[in-house]
């Protein structure tokens, strides 16, 4: 016999992320969330990271970072957590990937 389906448990979202230099200047994204950030946002991910005026692009940096953990992770499910930036943190480099070839 079969046993009963139980129902998933719901990631619980974090109640803080932090956006490191890294993330600032080299953010890592799939073509499903440009999507979504273009039709959420209405204007693509290049015009909001470009916005000097706008905080749009610290909530979009940090639903991205967090859509590595939770990839079903909707932008209104991130509404009260706490974005920090931190650009002078640089996400630490494994040294056994590290370029070792000498100039």
């Amino acid at each position: 016999m079969a046993e009963p389906l139980r129902p998933m448990a719901v990631p619980t979202v974090p109640t803080e992320v932090t956006l490191t230099r890294d993330d600032l200047i080299a953010p890592r994204f799939t073509p499903r969330e440009l999507r979504e950030i273009k039709q959420t946002f209405e204007r693509p991910f290049g015009a909001i990271i470009a916005e000097e005026d706008t905080d749009d692009k610290f909530v979009v940096l940090a639903w991205v970072k967090l859509r590595r953990d939770y990839p079903d992770l909707t932008l209104d499910q991130i509404d009260d957590v706490v974005i920090t930036v931190r650009p002078g943190e640089a996400t630490p480099v494994d040294p056994s990937s590290a370029d070792t070839s000498m100039s």
